[in-house]
């Protein structure tokens, strides 16, 4: 139960510092379209249990090909991409919230509009294919502490699922907390951090094209 419960808070402190799921999460927060951030949540989850898995069964062809500089320097240039329009999406929000008048949060979605920001995430998460590696470090580190490893059936399916829930448990933390924070409540507070966060996406999106540019070199 102890690599469980290690994989578990693994995966959440993985998710610090904030990156580019979590700011985007917390865009969706301040416009109180909370829905779709846990919807954003689910997808992130599931794609990074996934690079958990390959990693805990040892598929150590994945790592060397994601390894491969051209590739990663197209994932690079695609986050940067990324990191851009979402920084745009950020200061156009930041227009419509400065013009808010405690308007009520968005009503539920529709399953079909619900399917988007789970999509949304499982992209964001595949962009960060880098997670193999962090996983292949993790579980090294656990057969050194000599941290017993499960050997029942069905061992895996349980290990991702921790590992999901951990990711998950972050970005449900990080919607709880832009709902109780009391200066969120305020439309100018909410555009001001709106703006903030489109210019953090857009540094993001300059550091990520250099790196692009570097690994395509």
């Amino acid at each position: 139960m102890a690599f469980f419960a290690l994989s578990y808070g693994i995966s959440f402190c993985l998710c610090f510092p904030f990156g580019m799921a979590s700011l985007e999460a917390l865009r969706l927060s301040l416009k109180k379209e909370y829905g779709r951030a846990l919807g954003l949540a689910v997808g992130i989850a599931v794609v990074n249990s996934l690079w958990a898995l390959a990693a805990f069964l040892g598929l150590r062809v994945i790592v060397q090909r994601f390894s491969s500089p051209r590739l990663g320097a197209w994932l690079l240039g695609a986050g940067a991409a990324v990191a851009f329009i979402f920084g745009v999406l950020a200061w156009r929000d930041a227009r419509t919230l400065a013009q808010e008048n405690g308007q009520p949060a968005p009503g539920r979605l529709s399953p079909k509009k619900a399917a988007l920001p789970v999509l949304k995430g499982a992209a964001l998460g595949l962009l960060n294919a880098q997670t193999i590696a962090y996983w292949l470090l993790v579980l090294s580190l656990f057969k050194k502490a000599g941290i017993p490893w499960p050997s029942f059936s069905g061992a895996a399916v349980v290990f991702a699922l921790f590992v999901a829930a951990g990711y998950w448990s972050f970005f449900y933390m990080v919607v709880r907390l832009a709902k109780r924070l009391r200066f969120m409540a305020r439309p100018r507070a909410r555009a001001r951090l709106a703006r903030v966060l489109g210019g953090f996406f857009i540094l993001l999106g300059v550091l990520l094209a250099a790196g692009a540019v570097r690994a395509a070199w």
